[in-house]
């Protein structure tokens, strides 16, 4: 018995030791702590890199004669392209920075000057910057992988001013000048570093130049005036799309600064596979078109070319456009990008110079402007491009590209009043004006380019997508022609196979899901012929010719990605997402059908004078075929691809009314309809679908005049805008019944200018066709998920 308690004593004690010595061990352990993080990834280096952009320059040029009328401010858009070299120095989030850089230029510009008065000579001036050079101070911002700053200095620039006197018999009053003009430059910009040494910008800088003498043509000797000497300054709007490439330490660094940054992006699979984005956008813009004909002819055997005969500028013409937009990227880098708009000018002015350069004996009005406060028209485009992402990863991709780009210009000019000289072309201001709707001039242009260029796009934050690109042109194709409206209509044509230019746009879009974005961006195009051919009435041999077109604008978007993996890290939901629907539910899929209904529309026959006719019903059916993709996302969300095909045999006729003959006839009749467009649609219950509706629309109209011994038409393929609602109803899981408004407006267009023979009335103002459609279709889903 003692023994077992011995025992049982033993083991106890040995047990409480055991415990005691364990917990002495848990009392004395060292702490354990986290591993220390890498420092997050930094700006600080050296770096150096390259940039392509556009610049608008306006050069005020002082009169030594007088107060001006008109002109004395040259436009000069261009193209840039050079070199950056810097250094960065990060701070915690700030960033200081000292940089330099040159751009090389390719920038024309002209306009009047020392135009004081109808009885004076004008002058032709022509400005081109060739170089400009900064030495700027940058201090920026860091959010992870986005570098936001603001810079500041010094710049430099050259380039050359020519002015001729136009009225120059012998060609002998002209002036060159060179010029070297420092100034100071602000701007900013925001910066994304792609991977550890490779990052991509986009820019805004302002420069500004001081005053500078140039000689003037008006020397000693010169019937028109003495002024050895004028002043000139500068003031330059330029956008760059650059790449860098930095030397400086911290990268081994850059994974471990990814998951520590509170703005990380949202990771991007690269893309696998094919992949679509399409999409829809509207866009205001302002624009300018002016043409300049020269004394000289083409090849350069007479006179200088800089004298100017006559100057058309349409000036501040505000465009409202429609536009749809696509992008396919490859598996292999590869992408086929594009858009094609439609636009309505529905304001602007048009100045009308003319300098009587050659009139002999001396003309008594040796200097004519006539101006218009209306013009209208349409500006159709097209473009389209092919191009490689040599640089493509999560979250950002950097490519070049070659494509083409199609312009189509239409402008009426109506009425005008005298503002140089009583002796012009239009009524002294003492007399009654013209009546508003008398066209004076219309233009018909269009231009056919050459792109070169650069497109790079990040998502510098959560959902947020930055993009830009800018293009060269470096060859150009013109063909203007320019219509008078007297009796008979006087036409003017002018061509060219040679030209340069810049088109570049910026965008910052919102995903509101993993595919759905909406965005905002801007858009400057400028286009300028170098070897332009006017032939004059009466025909001779072919004078020299300039035409220039600027347009600017602000644009919103909204655009679905298709297919591909390229999927983001954030939930795909919208705050108001409905549960996922029944398999009756799913509109995904391509898709074909067939439509059919009745239109009504409006129109009218214009000449350049009056109304031809009242406003007359075309009316009629059609029918076609539909073909298109929808993508349904988020549950009840949907975006939908479509584009219809109609015949059509609407049509409509009417008198014509007093001055015209009241026993003859005119019509319009459409033959065929093709739209373009996008679906925004909700499923708010299960089988049906309502959406609305947006997009482009081309028309084949023909305009008529019936005559007791003939009947004469003519045809043309109009472009146009169409917008509207519907409702869909799935009756399978493969097909569909839908009911569907449209309005279409197409552009007005010009017929029979000059017209065919006598009895027929000149349709120069257009016939407009505004139309409206109620139409039903079936569907036919192709594929099931």
């Amino acid at each position: 018995m003692r023994y077992k308690i011995a025992t049982l004593l033993t083991a106890c004690i040995s047990f409480s030791a055991a415990q005691t010595a364990s917990a002495a061990e848990m009392s004395v352990k060292a702490p354990v702590y986290p591993p220390a993080m890498a420092a997050p990834w930094s700006w600080t280096g050296f770096y150096f890199g390259a940039h392509i952009g556009a610049a608008f320059a306006s050069t005020e040029i002082a009169d030594p004669l007088g107060v001006p009328i008109y002109g004395d401010n040259v436009r000069s858009p261009g193209f840039t392209g050079g070199g950056q070299i810097g250094f960065n120095y990060q701070l915690g989030s700030i960033v200081f920075g000292a940089e330099a850089d040159a751009s090389w230029v390719d920038s024309d510009g002209t306009n009047t000057c020392f135009a004081v008065s109808g009885t004076s000579a004008s002058s032709n001036c022509r400005v081109r910057a060739d170089l400009y050079a900064t030495v700027t101070g940058r201090l920026g911002y860091a959010v992870d992988r986005s570098l936001f700053y603001v810079k500041a200095g010094a710049v430099r620039t050259r380039g050359t001013v020519d002015m001729f006197v136009n009225q120059n018999r012998v060609g002998v009053f002209t002036s060159t000048n060179s010029f070297v003009t420092p100034g100071w430059t602000l701007g900013g910009g925001v910066e994304y570093a792609l991977t550890p040494n490779w990052s991509v910008k986009l820019e805004y800088d302002y420069l500004h130049f001081g005053s500078q003498d140039v000689a003037t043509p008006y020397l000693a000797g010169n019937p028109f005036g003495f002024a050895p000497t004028t002043a000139i300054s500068q003031h330059v709007h330029q956008a760059k799309l650059g790449l860098n490439y930095r030397l400086g330490p911290g990268a081994e660094n850059w994974p471990a600064s990814l998951a520590a940054m509170p703005m990380n992006p949202a990771a991007v699979k690269a893309t696998a596979s094919w992949q679509v984005e399409g999409g829809a956008r509207y866009i205001y813009s302002w624009g300018r078109f002016q043409k300049d004909h020269g004394t000289g002819r083409a090849d350069g055997s007479t006179f200088p070319n800089g004298m100017v005969t006559s100057r058309l500028t349409y000036n501040d013409m505000r465009t409202n456009s429609s536009e749809l937009f696509g992008r396919i990227n490859s598996p292999w880098n590869g992408f086929l990008k594009g858009y094609v708009g439609v636009g309505f000018t529905g304001s602007g002015n048009q100045t009308d110079e003319d300098s009587f350069v050659l009139s002999n004996p001396p003309s008594p009005a040796p200097y004519s402007n006539s101006f218009s406060d209306k013009v209208n028209g349409h500006l159709n485009y097209a473009v389209v491009d092919l191009g490689y992402d040599f640089l493509n990863g999560p979250g950002y991709k950097a490519g070049a590209f070659v494509g083409y780009s199609f312009l189509d210009q239409f402008m009426n000019r109506y009425n005008c009043v005298q503002i140089a000289n009583p002796i012009g072309s239009c009524e002294p201001p003492n007399e009654p004006p013209t009546p508003p709707n008398v066209v004076r001039f219309q233009e018909i242009d269009t231009w056919h380019a050459l792109r070169i260029g650069v497109a790079a796009e990040t998502r510098f934050a959560p959902r947020w997508k930055l993009a830009g690109e800018v293009a060269y042109i470096p060859y150009l194709h013109f063909d203007g022609l320019d219509n008078h409206f007297r009796n008979p209509v006087v036409q003017f044509p002018a061509s060219s196979n040679g030209g340069h230019g810049v088109q570049t746009e910026a965008l910052i879009s919102y995903d509101v899901t993993d595919r759905f974005a909406f965005g905002i961006g801007a858009r400057y195009w400028a286009l300028w012929t170098t070897k332009g051919e006017f032939t004059g009435v009466p025909p001779g041999p072919p004078r020299h010719y300039r035409a220039s077109f600027e347009q600017a604008g602000a644009f919103v978007q909204t655009s679905y990605t298709f297919g591909g993996d390229a999927t983001r890290a954030y939930a795909s939901a919208l705050p108001y997402k409905a549960a996922p629907s029944g398999a009756n539910d799913d509109w995904s899929g391509l898709y074909v059908g067939i439509v059919g209904g009745g239109e009504w529309g409006r129109s009218r026959h214009i000449n350049s004078t009056n109304d031809i006719t009242p406003v007359f019903d075309v009316n009629g059916a059609l029918l076609g075929a539909s073909i298109g993709y929808n993508a349904q996302f988020a549950g009840i969300w949907l975006f939908g691809l479509e584009g219809d095909m109609s015949w059509s045999n609407a049509s409509g006729k009417v008198f014509n009314i007093p001055p015209f003959n009241t026993a003859r006839q005119s019509g319009t009749k459409e033959l065929w309809l093709g739209t373009a467009r996008i679906r925004l649609g909700v499923t708010p219950i299960e089988h049906w679908l309502t959406y609305i509706t947006g997009g482009v629309a081309l028309a084949d109209v023909e305009a008529e005049i019936f005559n007791p011994e003939a009947t004469y038409t003519q045809r043309h393929v109009r472009g146009g805008w169409a917008a509207g609602a519907g409702v869909e109803y799935a009756m399978t899981k493969n097909w569909s019944a839908k009911l569907e408004y449209l309005h279409v407006g197409l552009t007005d267009t010009s017929y029979f200018t000059p017209a065919p023979a006598a009895p027929t009335s000149n349709r120069g103002a257009g016939v407009p066709l505004d139309e409206n459609i109620v139409r039903g279709g079936i569907n036919y889903k192709l594929f099931n998920r």
